[in-house]
């Protein structure tokens, strides 16, 4: 039982401030927190700028060892000008803004039914205004969850459930409101079969009922798992999994149920509505006690609902991605680590819901970071990542859909570069803090890249910036 305070900061290129402050206590039975975290950056060019502010209070309490009670609040205010690299740094729009402001207020339970039995519940009030150029969403309503999770030697179960319902009004400037409700009822059941010492099977099933963001339409969708994990040997593993997908609204991302199957997500950040499936297999090997590695293959085959003029479109899309990897520690001071990555998103130019001529239909990225970190007893640490980077981007309008391309503003094509990143830092004693100074891009290299996908709901800054950042960090601990 006790008190703690957590405090950090940030410090860094292009007038980037961050703090983060977190005060909880321990007592007895009961466990509470405060805490508040900010970040801005004006970013590497016009109109780049970021702000984001979020306030959190939670508390919990034990009333009986078996029930186990819950409760949160959260606030959060942001507001960012265009973060998407499109391949080349100076092609943004210099006009785009969004503010987001959204209160959450959640209530959660759990409970032990038996030694082998537990039952979850979930229940959040959600109220987010987003505002994005000239239009404005709001959105006010509720999501509630339940799942029940049974243990047994050679079987577990995961069942459960939830329903959301929210009020969403649009204003376009100069047209009409609109509005309507986001509804969604959805039930799951996975289940785990571990009969052989060797052999782990996941099964399930889920069962998705929700409504078009945009149009009054009742969407049902049946979506099948499976996964397994196969230890060949005792350092020797063989992982698969198939399962489909349905994209909840954006206001609702968070659930209860799982996420990943034999170490394959589910659930990525894509258009509302978005009907996935994906298939994957990956193997994993120990090749001794300081040496690591595995490779990984997976595809995911996407139908993106899209709205034109009175008109609405399924839009086909497909990603691949291999991956392989290696960690090595071939000293108790010294981590070595290796990745390849390459990623192929792709859509048919032929698609009728294509009609900007600058969007890009095929994006291959090839991505090969290794690294070499060095921690001392003393507290002392660093490391440095050299990152090598091959891109092809292909817009429609590389199909011949104009009679006369302009290159200065469809710009695509191949680029490769290298990025090369480190950091050096101290670990305070008795854990009491940590820190460090990080530089990114040190060669200060140009290059021409963008974000991998097509679409998002939620805008990020890209992995890679053509501009050379360095980032000073204080943690200290109370």
């Amino acid at each position: 039982d006790r008190s703690q305070l957590v405090t950090s900061g940030i410090a860094g290129s292009h007038n980037t401030f961050g703090n983060e402050i977190v005060y909880s206590r321990l007592y007895d039975k009961t466990s509470v927190s405060l805490g508040q975290f900010h970040h801005q950056s004006d970013g590497f060019r016009r109109n780049n700028d970021q702000n984001h502010d979020v306030l959190n209070a939670f508390i919990q309490h034990a009333f009986t060892p078996r029930l186990n009670i819950q409760g949160e609040v959260r606030t959060r205010e942001t507001e960012h000008g265009d973060l998407l690299l499109d391949f080349d740094r100076d092609r943004f729009d210099p006009s785009s803004r969004r503010y987001i402001h959204e209160d959450v207020a959640r209530m959660g339970a759990r409970y032990e039914l038996s030694p082998n039995q537990d039952f979850i519940v979930s229940g959040k009030y959600i109220d987010r205004n987003e505002k994005l150029n000239s239009s404005s969403a709001y959105n006010t309503g509720f999501q509630f969850e339940g799942q029940h999770m049974w243990r047994h030697a050679h079987l577990n179960t995961v069942f459960g459930g939830g329903i959301y319902q929210f009020d969403r009004t649009l204003q376009i400037i100069n047209r009409p409101k609109l509005s309507k409700d986001l509804t969604r009822e959805n039930v799951y059941l996975y289940t785990n079969l571990h009969y052989f010492n060797n052999l782990d099977i996941t099964l399930g099933v889920g069962y998705d009922a929700f409504n078009s963001t945009t149009e009054n339409i009742k969407e049902n969708k049946i979506n099948p798992k499976f996964g397994f994990q196969w230890s060949l040997r005792n350092n020797l593993r063989i992982r698969g999994a198939l399962f489909e997908t349905s994209k909840s609204h954006l206001v609702a991302q968070q659930t209860l149920e799982p996420t990943q199957i034999a170490g394959f997500n589910q659930f990525f950040d894509d258009i509302n509505g978005t009907r996935t499936r994906r298939m994957g297999l990956g193997l994993d090997v120990h090749l001794s006690h300081i040496l690591y590695g595995g490779v990984e293959a997976s595809k995911r085959i996407l139908h993106v609902p899209l709205f034109l003029s009175s008109n609405s479109f399924l839009q086909k899309q497909s990603e691949r991605l291999y991956r392989s990897y290696l960690y090595w520690t071939p000293h108790k001071y010294v981590a070595i680590k290796g990745e390849f990555q390459f990623e192929q998103f792709k859509r048919n130019p032929d698609d009728q819901s294509l009609t900007n001529i600058a969007e890009p239909t095929h994006i291959k990225t090839l991505k090969a970071p290794i690294s070499l970190e060095y921690f001392h007893p003393s507290g002392f640490f660093s490391g440095v990542t050299g990152t090598f980077v091959k891109q092809n981007l292909t817009r429609l309008s590389d199909f011949g859909k104009e009679q006369k391309r302009n290159p200065e503003t469809t710009k695509s094509g191949i680029d490769t570069f290298f990025l090369l990143d480190a950091f050096l830092g101290l670990r305070f004693a008795n854990r009491r803090g940590i820190l460090s100074l990080e530089g990114r891009n040190l060669f200060d290299t140009t290059f021409y890249y963008r974000n991998i996908n097509f679409y998002q709901s939620e805008a990020i800054s890209p992995q890679f910036i053509p501009d050379r950042t360095i980032f000073a960090r204080l943690t200290l601990n109370f």
